[in-house]
């Protein structure tokens, strides 16, 4: 199902009372298309007069770019109200789920019969909800000395393609950078950017998507395609 502002606030009242003795007052709840998040906690963080940390201005946002069973969208606002407890009540806690977070989790679970996790791992349908539809992408694959491969999306601009296949050469010395256009809904996860940050990638992924890739060559002046080459026996990580 695809939830609601109604929705949502119906369930916290109703899970407020039942697991946290209505002891958290109302917040606005915001509906997210995020490709990041299932569910989060925003708030503003100050330090008062005596030095102590304190939290204000809460929100709770649901994402509603995938279809998730109604009981996981449950489970996800219940998680994201046990985060606006703890930082309600200022209540530290080893890491973000810590200690605290475990224990009120498992007692929710076993109150409730629920199933909140601490991440929710997606399926095959709800990854591809995630990305949206296919779209088109250059990108770099980028070869160190180490034997590591990483990504980099950039903008469909020759400039910056060319600029950016300069930085990474000075940047990260690389032993192979290799250029690549497709349309893919994989690529949608990876920022594109000319900034120097590169990402590991999932290389069953990377392989589907370089079988059907155009190579692309670039000298650090000039771009060109590649009609010689096959990708997928020649260029698969």
């Amino acid at each position: 199902m695809i939830p609601t502002i109604e929705f949502i606030q119906h369930k916290f009242n109703e899970f407020n009372r039942l697991f946290f003795a209505s002891q958290l007052p109302p917040l606005p709840i915001r509906l997210s298309s995020s490709k990041a998040f299932l569910g989060k906690l925003s708030f503003s963080k100050r330090t008062s007069l005596f030095g102590t940390q304190e939290y204000y201005n809460f929100k709770i946002h649901i994402n509603t770019r995938v279809d998730l069973p109604q009981e996981e969208i449950e489970d996800t606002l219940i998680h994201e109200m046990i985060h606006y407890y703890i930082h309600l009540n200022r209540i530290e806690d080893t890491s973000t789920h810590g200690v605290v977070f475990k224990r009120m989790m498992n007692q929710i679970n076993q109150q409730g019969k629920r199933h909140i996790s601490i991440s929710h791992k997606p399926t095959l349908t709800e990854q591809q909800q995630l990305r949206g539809e296919a779209k088109p992408h250059i990108f770099a694959l980028v070869d160190m000395a180490d034997s590591k491969s990483y990504i980099k999306v950039v903008p469909r601009i020759e400039s910056r393609i060319i600029g950016t296949h300069n930085n990474l050469l000075r940047t990260f010395r690389p032993t192979r950078i290799r250029w690549f256009f497709a349309v893919s809904n994989y690529l949608n996860a990876f920022p594109s950017s000319t900034a120097m940050r590169l990402y590991l990638y999932d290389d069953n992924e990377l392989r589907h998507i370089l079988e059907d890739a155009i190579h692309i060559i670039c000298d650090g002046k000039t771009l060109k395609i590649n009609h010689t080459s096959s990708m997928h026996k020649n260029d698969e990580k």
